[in-house]
């Protein structure tokens, strides 16, 4: 077993060993999300040749096909095509991006045990878990939708009444509450956002319980460590797309090249997601992984 997994780690260790993970296997991540990111990718860069990009520069001034689609009904059906592929792509995103975290997981799986692996296997015990996955994920998006929108009407709700009884003070006053209500719904979401791990690992479908019990006494450092992440990966799209659209243009060609080169984000990501998921696990499981250390040395 990789010694750096038998520890609770702090936030830099965390952010160390997400970072050593994704250098040292980077060709193997890298291959896994082009297999499931990489066609979505391709088909959206063709969609846009359909509209009428260039494969370089293109003029921003010119309204783009689902404006047209609107304002321009008589140029007839051929706008079908780019809206039926736009479709496609957001489909494929939601049947394939699954695949791909999980694959990943199950690649950190492997190196935190110690095992070698291939990309075929991983994609193979991918698939075994396809359907809890896809399920899980479409049940965690209408329950974030759901708290999300609660919220939404509670504030909102609340701040209109007193608006609209001239109690402009309390009115204002709700209206501040909304950094707070932001905070709740982000820790909930850290709460329940390791179901997925739960799902992968055959631990709990749909793994929200899981997932509470994971982050207990964590949310503020799990919380924490996702928007150090989420600074981090910004960061590093944005000099990204800055460098390939100065060189490229934001044309097809550069759209292909930004979009494939962002899946470095999603690798960091990833890898830090499942990073987290075993310090959490080692701080509330101790007994499985200890019995896991001894069959392993032994």
């Amino acid at each position: 077993m990789d010694s750096r997994f038998q520890n609770p780690k702090t936030f830099g260790q965390i952010l160390d060993h997400t970072f050593s993970i994704s250098r040292a296997h980077f060709k193997n991540l890298f291959l896994l999300l082009l297999i499931f990111i990489g066609p979505i990718v391709l088909l959206s860069g063709f969609m846009m040749l359909l509209q009428g990009d260039p494969l370089f520069q293109r003029n921003i001034e010119t309204k783009e096909w689902f404006v047209e689609f609107f304002y321009e009904l008589e140029q007839g059906m051929v706008l079908l095509v780019p809206d039926t592929f736009w479709v496609m792509s957001v489909l494929l995103n939601i049947l394939l991006t699954p695949m791909a975290i999980a694959s990943i997981l199950l690649v950190v799986n492997h190196i935190r045990k110690g095992e070698s692996y291939e990309i075929g296997n991983v994609i193979k015990q991918a698939f075994k878990r396809y359907g809890p996955m896809l399920g899980s994920s479409i049940l965690f998006g209408l329950l974030m939708a759901a708290i999300y929108f609660a919220f939404a009407f509670v504030l909102f709700g609340l701040a209109f009444s007193l608006f609209a009884t001239d109690n402009v003070g309390g009115g204002l006053l709700v209206l501040l509450l909304i950094p707070v209500f932001i905070v709740v719904i982000l820790l909930l979401v850290t709460r329940f956002s390791f179901y997925i791990g739960s799902v992968v690992f055959k631990e709990g479908t749909p793994g929200f319980s899981r997932s509470w019990k994971l982050t207990r006494k964590r949310t503020w450092a799990t919380l924490g460590m996702y928007l150090i992440l989420t600074v981090i990966i910004f960061l590093i799209n944005a000099g990204l797309q800055l460098t390939v659209g100065l060189i490229l243009g934001n044309g097809v060609i550069g759209y292909i090249v930004i979009n494939l080169l962002l899946l470095i984000g999603t690798i960091i990501l990833t890898v830090g997601y499942a990073v987290m998921y075993f310090d959490l696990k080692l701080r509330n499981d101790p007994g499985d992984f200890q019995d896991m250390i001894d069959s392993y040395e032994s």
